[in-house]
């Protein structure tokens, strides 16, 4: 069993195997909308320091990205930003920016008004990941407590179980 867990401990801190464990940790309901809130916090965070929404900035932030999937998207969009393509419509086109904040930035930068659309957004998405932490831990609790009580049942089944078998064999 500890050959096993040290295995699988070693394929997720691995290259392939956490590149793996990111992906599936986005596709989790509630967790993978905090982490693309979270990663879009710090890149749109980024994007409003600089003041401007450039193909150098990008480059910088594939660096910054913490989750290894959305870091591979990050790389994507900076070749497809070499190639001519937006830095928002990239961005968001490979999931790097929350829904709806990739249009919103769009008319920000034909507005001139990039770089304090970002830090608003930035904060946004900053407020948005804290409020679904709070709701992962708020739900966290009732569920170990369920959890808790099954175990218990459990354990007093394992226990009144041979007493029943025993009266019955007694009479």
């Amino acid at each position: 069993m500890v050959v096993v867990l040290g295995a699988g401990l070693t394929i997720c801190l691995s290259g392939r195997g956490g590149l793996l464990g990111d992906r599936l940790l986005l596709n989790l309901p509630v967790v993978g909308e905090a982490v693309r809130w979270q990663e879009g916090a710090r890149i749109l965070g980024v994007l409003g320091r600089e003041g401007t929404i450039s193909p150098d900035t990008v480059r910088s932030l594939a660096k910054l990205v913490r989750n290894r999937a959305m870091r591979a998207a990050a790389v994507r969009a900076v070749c497809e930003v070499e190639q001519g393509e937006s830095v928002v419509k990239a961005l968001g086109k490979h999931g790097l920016l929350p829904k709806g904040t990739a249009a919103y930035l769009e008319w920000a930068g034909l507005c001139g008004m990039a770089a304090g659309a970002c830090r608003e957004m930035s904060d946004y998405c900053r407020q948005r990941h804290h409020s679904l932490c709070r709701s992962v831990l708020a739900c966290l609790e009732p569920a170990l407590i369920l959890v808790a009580a099954v175990v218990v049942g459990v354990v007093a089944l394992a226990v009144v179980q041979p007493l029943y078998a025993l009266l019955g064999n007694w009479r």
